[in-house]
């Protein structure tokens, strides 16, 4: 994956798995570091948002990276605008057929990824969040996994690269995390590209820590399972404890 700030949106290349989980990395440093700006206008309603992060979830589980080459524009739920939008920025002979009735199915795999993305992001920064159990209302297309306290969150989204490594975008959200400038050190480093599966709550003499688990195939027959142990203090998370086991065969 790679990913231009400048542009605000990821295009997927197929490459090798290091690279993927390296610019993997710099998106989760945009998501973490670069909150949404104030809405110039009448910010969403935090349930219309998430209609339409769950309307884009349905349209994305559709979507194979294997599967057929072109699919009909029509066959997705999206508005005459946005449509002709579409079409407008997709304009090339590898995108578009002739007729202009059929757009490549990978293209639109990271349309709705940037789609989701940016749904995200405002669900993320909307006053209403805290209100609201999110693991609830989102389509389950996207993984949603909270510690007990409601503080530390992960969202995760399979990339569909339908590569033997099984690559997934992750997004972290912690509440309590003060915006800093983009040029303080990624708050996030520590955490997995791939996402979690679960987060446990620890209290502790030392203060609250979380228990991360997760896991991903990494190849055709290999599998790393890990577990990661962390602590929030001064603004800035700490790792205090990791370990991961890789196993190959099934």
């Amino acid at each position: 994956m790679v990913y231009s700030p400048n542009l605000t949106r990821f295009v997927l290349e197929r490459n090798t798995p290091t690279l993927i989980k390296f610019m993997k990395s710099l998106f989760l440093l945009f998501v973490c570091l670069f909150p949404i700006l104030p809405f110039a206008q009448k910010q969403a309603s935090f349930t219309s948002i998430v209609d339409q992060l769950n309307n884009d979830l349905v349209q994305y589980e559709k979507l194979f990276a294997h599967g057929d080459e072109y699919l009909p524009i029509n066959r997705f739920d999206l508005s005459k605008k946005e449509m002709k939008a579409l079409i407008k920025e997709s304009d090339c002979d590898a995108i578009l057929t002739n007729s202009k009735d059929s757009i490549n199915q990978y293209y639109m795999i990271v349309y709705f990824q940037e789609r989701i993305s940016d749904q995200l992001q405002l669900l993320l920064n909307h006053p209403d969040f805290g209100k609201n159990d999110i693991a609830k209302m989102i389509h389950d297309e996207l993984s949603v996994v909270k510690s007990a306290d409601n503080k530390l969150y992960n969202f995760s989204l399979d990339e569909k690269s339908e590569g033997s490594y099984r690559s997934r975008f992750s997004y972290m959200h912690f509440t309590d995390l003060k915006p800093q400038d983009s040029s303080e050190v990624d708050p996030y480093k520590i955490f997995e590209g791939d996402g979690y599966s679960e987060l446990f709550m620890l209290n502790t003499d030392e203060g609250v820590k979380y228990v991360l688990t997760g896991n991903v195939r990494g190849c055709s027959s290999c599998f790393e399972t890990f577990v990661q142990l962390v602590s929030f203090k001064d603004n800035a998370f700490n790792l205090d404890f990791e370990y991961a086991v890789n196993n190959r065969g099934w």
